[in-house]
């Protein structure tokens, strides 16, 4: 329990802070009326933000999203799909040009993972 109890600390109103520890230390460490979070634990056990995405994971996606890009921009230009926005043929050699950037984007991003 004593070790348990080392871990757990009181949220409190303003971030903490000499009022947070105040109430903290008056109470003997704990305070029932609040609730209570694990950061010590959470520092332990290595568990981040859920909505955090590291710098590795972030490049992988975008190297994949511009590869599927290129393979779409490559399968244009094999198959000869025609591509009409509002009313305007698009050209081939814009697919081309896109396969080329796309492709470069997607070898960068891949070079850039750690």
């Amino acid at each position: 329990m004593a070790i348990l109890a080392s871990l757990v600390r009181p949220l409190s109103v303003g971030g903490g802070g000499i009022l947070g520890k105040k109430i903290y230390e008056e109470n003997g460490g704990f305070e029932r009326s609040r609730r209570f979070c694990l950061p010590s634990l959470r520092r332990i056990i290595g568990q981040h933000d859920p909505l955090e995405m590291s710098q590795k994971t972030f490049n992988t996606l975008a190297g994949v999203v511009f590869v599927v890009v290129a393979v779409l921009h490559l399968s244009r230009l094999l198959f000869q799909w025609e591509a009409v926005i509002g009313g305007w043929a698009v050209p081939t050699w814009v697919s081309a040009l896109a396969l080329v950037l796309s492709g470069y984007f997607a070898l960068s991003a891949f070079k850039l993972r750690k």
